[in-house]
């Protein structure tokens, strides 16, 4: 018969009080912040890696040294609009390193900065950038990526210009270069959501239209011709055969 452990698991410990910091109130010691090796990026994607392979959520709290909760908001975290990376935490908009830098990105891009970067990347490739062109992706890196943090993110040019009904076409209209307004057919939403299929398998997401891989009309347009992206899809989606 083997040897009872002598000391419960940090999981276990969480469970009982609701999270390492209460346990530790709770006997009488200060509260502190845990310190880890791996970055917040290196612990969402290990979380994912391990779901994949079928540990429970217990499981992967105990392998990562992390609460339940945490795990939760891991397989949960969505992208950082400013650098791509991983915002684990359902409350924040944005990961811990640019909130952080956030006052210093809102000295840098300032509206005269953003024209100017607006009028530079038009010189160079001979056309104004798009907004899936200026929104980070981690998965499909491209040019911005490349040469971050060259260039201001889509969601930075529209917080310069969030007083604006249309912040990011009003950015491009302030830089004295062409905005292009694509009127979208039912054809064309068709086309685009075929190509979608074809390369997914799958409906696309709200997520997936702001990625810089979508070549179709918004999920704004969508919402305001059919009334959701399910609507639209249900209407001009394909079939599976």
């Amino acid at each position: 018969m083997g040897e009872h452990p002598r000391w419960p698991s940090s999981s276990c410990v969480a469970a009982h009080f609701g999270s390492w910091s209460k346990a530790l109130h709770a006997a009488g010691l200060s509260r502190r912040s845990l310190s880890f090796e791996e970055s917040v990026a290196d612990r969402v994607e290990a979380a994912w890696r391990l779901a994949a392979a079928g540990n429970t959520i217990r499981a992967i709290a105990d392998q990562l040294g992390v609460s339940v909760s945490s795990v939760h908001n891991y397989l949960r975290a969505r992208t950082c609009p400013d650098c791509g990376g991983p915002v684990p935490s359902p409350l924040a908009e944005r990961c811990i390193a640019c909130t952080a830098h956030r006052p210093t990105v809102q000295s840098l891009w300032t509206p005269q900065t953003v024209r100017d970067a607006i009028r530079a990347w038009t010189e160079e490739h001979g056309r104004p950038p798009t907004y899936h062109e200026w929104t980070p992706s981690r998965s499909r890196p491209g040019r911005w990526e490349a040469e971050s943090p060259r260039w201001p993110s889509a969601a930075v040019v529209c917080d310069v210009y969030r007083d604006r009904a249309d912040p990011w076409n009003a950015a491009l209209v302030g830089a004295g270069v062409g905005v292009r307004f694509r009127r979208w057919n039912d054809d064309a939403i068709r086309a685009a959501l075929a190509a979608f299929w074809t390369r997914t398998g799958r409906p696309p997401t709200a997520g997936d239209l702001r990625a810089p891989d979508w070549h179709g009309p918004t999920a704004s347009t969508l919402r305001r011709r059919y009334g959701s992206i399910v609507r639209a899809w249900r209407a001009l989606g394909p079939v599976p055969a």
